[in-house]
């Protein structure tokens, strides 16, 4: 919240009220809305549009399109309390947030729209009539320089060479349907269907983001996963040539091995006593 020091703004009593609030303070009309202003050590914060949102528990586009600009800010236009002030000024535009009494506001609104959209009505029905178009005072008209007071007292008739003629009945119902020679298309509700498709492209938007923020941990898991068997594949790889490496050389030795094995039985087996036939009788 932005904490700015006003000039010529009592610190009112801001109690939430389902009535149109109260504005009997007034802004100094010398008091210029661009310059620092500095009574004294109190000051009062002011709420941009998501600080607002947040305190109401509504979308931020909502509070901006629905409920400013369609409903409240026409209906407290001329109140001669301020909903919005100038907090500071930028090179292209000046920035405006809530004062407390526009919070006030809001807050009062929100409970009349949870009675339903006849409350809400009758709210910004009172605030129209409570804060008015203000009208320029009339001013008297002064005399012509050409008229001078006469002296004397004359008094002019003006005959009485005219007809008059009774009023005419004049009908009592009237329609504007002859007028009209096109036919329009509306929507019965825009503002409603608005504030719907507000809520479902955010109910929408976040949808989006939870699925890609699932699809980003499963890809995170997947690329672990790869490093992983990546890894094992690569020391598998070194393990298969050592091993055929080995197996072969423990193989040739074994051959060899085996060989003077045999060798060494052979010279035992040449010594032996050849086996008499079996066919052949004794002597």
């Amino acid at each position: 919240m932005n904490y700015q020091e006003f000039q010529g703004v009592e610190t009112p009593n801001f109690a939430i009220s389902v009535h149109v609030p109260d504005s009997s303070t007034t802004l100094d009309a010398d008091t210029e809305p661009d310059e620092i202003r500095i009574i004294s050590e109190d000051c009062y914060c002011t709420w941009n549009w998501q600080e607002a949102a947040d305190e109401l528990g509504i979308k931020e586009p909502t509070l901006r399109k629905i409920w400013w600009t369609a409903k409240l800010e026409p209906a407290f236009r001329y109140c001669p309390k301020p909903l919005r002030v100038v907090t500071r000024t930028t090179p292209t535009r000046q920035i405006e947030e809530f004062t407390a009494f526009g919070m006030e506001v809001l807050k009062a609104y929100k409970a009349e729209r949870e009675k339903g959209d006849r409350a809400a009505e009758v709210f910004l029905a009172e605030a129209r009539v409570k804060y008015p178009v203000p009208t320029a005072p009339a001013c008297p008209t002064p005399p012509h320089p050409s008229q001078k007071p006469l002296s004397i007292a004359i008094e002019v008739d003006a005959g009485n060479h005219k007809i008059v003629l009774p009023p005419p009945a004049l009908p009592q119902t009237y329609t504007l349907e002859g007028l009209r020679h096109v036919e329009s298309v509306e929507i019965e509700d825009p503002l409603a269907l608005a504030e719907q498709f507000l809520e479902a492209a955010d109910l929408l938007q976040d949808a989006m983001q939870r699925d890609i923020e699932q699809r980003e941990q499963k890809l995170q898991q997947t690329r672990q996963a790869k490093n992983a068997v990546v890894a094992k594949a690569q020391e598998l790889k070194l393990e298969q040539r050592f091993y055929r490496e080995r197996a072969n050389q423990v193989g040739s030795a074994q051959t060899e091995e085996t060989q003077a094995l045999q060798d060494a039985l052979s010279t035992l087996q040449g010594l032996g006593k050849p086996a008499a036939a079996s066919g052949t009788s004794a002597a």
